[in-house]
C-alpha cells in the first residue's frame, strides 16, 4: 500500500500571504494551475486505486487536474481533510497571526485563535480520518489531496514523529507531493518528501 499526499497548487490567497484554513475555499492562481498540471504529469504513470480529496474548492481544482490521467479512479470528497481552521484569522493577512503566535509562544502559552482549531484538535482529526481511510482501503494505493499543515500532521502521525518538533522539515510546498509506503513489516516508510523539482 502507498499513500500519495499532494498539496493543492498555489492559490490567489497564497500569492498574497493570506491565511486560508478550513473555513476558506480559495481558488487556484494561474501559477497554481500550471503547477498542478506539472504534478499531474509526474503522477501520470503511478498506480492509484482511490482518491480522497478535501472538499474545499482549491483541492477540488487540484484533484481535477491530477486525475485527468486517471479517469477511472473513484473520488471521495471528505470535509475531514480540510486544512486547520484559523478562526478569526481566516482569509486575513498572515502577519498579525504570526506576530500574536510568537508573543504567546514567548510566554509559554498555546495560541489558539478565537473560533479556531487547536493543534490537539487537528491531531485527533487527522488520526481518526487517516485510520478510517486506510482501514477502508487496505492494500490499495491512495491519493490524498489536501493542505500544507494537514499533510504535515499526516506525515508525522504515520511516521511516529513528534508534530511539535517536526517543523519545518515536513512542511509541504504548493503542488508538491510525498509518498509513504507500508512495508512488509507493517511499518510506514517515507519514500518521497515534498517533491517539487518538477516545479522549479
Amino acid at each position: 500500500m502507498k499513500l500519495y499526499l499532494v498539496r493543492h497548487g498555489e492559490t490567489e490567497g497564497n500569492s498574497k500571504n493570506i491565511i486560508q484554513g478550513g473555513g476558506t475555499h480559495g481558488i487556484l492562481s494561474e501559477k497554481g494551475i500550471n503547477q498542478v498540471k506539472k504534478t499531474a504529469l509526474e503522477l501520470k504513470n503511478k498506480k492509484i486505486d482511490v482518491a480522497y480529496v478535501s472538499d474545499l474548492n482549491r483541492t477540488k481544482q487540484t484533484a481535477s487536474e491530477l486525475l485527468k490521467y486517471h479517469p477511472n479512479v473513484k473520488i471521495i470528497y471528505d470535509e475531514r481533510l480540510r486544512e486547520k481552521h484559523f478562526g478569526d484569522f481566516e482569509n486575513k493577512k498572515a502577519e498579525e497571526y504570526l506576530r500574536l503566535k510568537e508573543e504567546f509562544v514567548a510566554k509559554g502559552i498555546l495560541f489558539v485563535p478565537n473560533g479556531g482549531e487547536s493543534p490537539t484538535e487537528l491531531e485527533l482529526r487527522v488520526k481518526n480520518t487517516i485510520n478510517d481511510i486506510i482501514g477502508k482501503n487496505k492494500s490499495k494505493n491512495i491519493l490524498i489531496v489536501g493542505h500544507g499543515t494537514y499533510i504535515r500532521y499526516v506525515l508525522c502521525f504515520l511516521l511516529s514523529i513528534d508534530i511539535q518538533t517536526s517543523h519545518p522539515k515536513y512542511s509541504h510546498s504548493n503542488a508538491a507531493f510525498s509518498v509513504i509506503e507500508l512495508n512488509k513489516n507493517k511499518k510506514y516508510e517515507l519514500k518521497i518528501l515534498n517533491y517539487k523539482e518538477h516545479l522549479e
